[in-house]
This record gives structure tokens, C-alpha cells and sequence, in this order.
């Protein structure tokens, strides 16, 4: 079973700017995560994906992601061609 997502590519890279301050203000990475209520793994791919995007830019590139994924519709199967 699938999971909802719990946050919005804008909420994360508050998040991550957040997190950041904190550390950079001498706590170690762990504190600050569990106040966000995420585990560090969560906020290390987090930064992976998401690290030194703006969040407009995090907005563009939901809906870009969104405008190039194939609708369900669309079979596979009628894509070979007989011969």
C-alpha cells in the first residue's frame, strides 16, 4: 500500500533551510531533524534532491515532473510492430 506524501517540494526546502541554520549555528545534525520531525536519512536524501533549489524552483519543477508523466491510459502493448 502506497503512502500519502507528507510534504510539498516548497515544505521540504523550507525544511532543509531551517535545518541548515541550525547546524551552521552549532547543533549537530540530529537535533534539529527530529524537531522537524523527519530522520536525518529523510533529510540527507532530502538535500540530495532538493539542496540549493529556491522554493519557486521547487514549484517549476513539481510541474514539470507532472507535465511529462504518461497518463494511465496509454498500453504498451500496441507499440510492437508485427511483421
Amino acid at each position: 500500500m502506497a503512502r500519502r506524501k507528507k510534504h510539498t517540494p516548497e515544505h521540504v526546502v523550507n525544511l532543509l533551510r531551517q535545518i541548515e541554520v541550525a547546524v551552521a549555528n552549532g547543533k549537530m545534525t540530529s537535533q534539529p531533524c527530529k524537531e522537524a520531525e523527519i530522520r536525518e536519512q529523510t533529510y540527507y536524501r532530502w538535500r540530495k534532491e532538493y539542496g540549493g533549489l529556491q522554493v519557486e524552483q521547487a514549484a517549476r519543477l513539481v510541474l514539470t515532473i507532472k507535465s511529462f508523466s504518461l497518463p494511465n491510459s496509454v498500453s504498451v502493448k500496441g507499440s510492437r510492430s508485427s511483421s
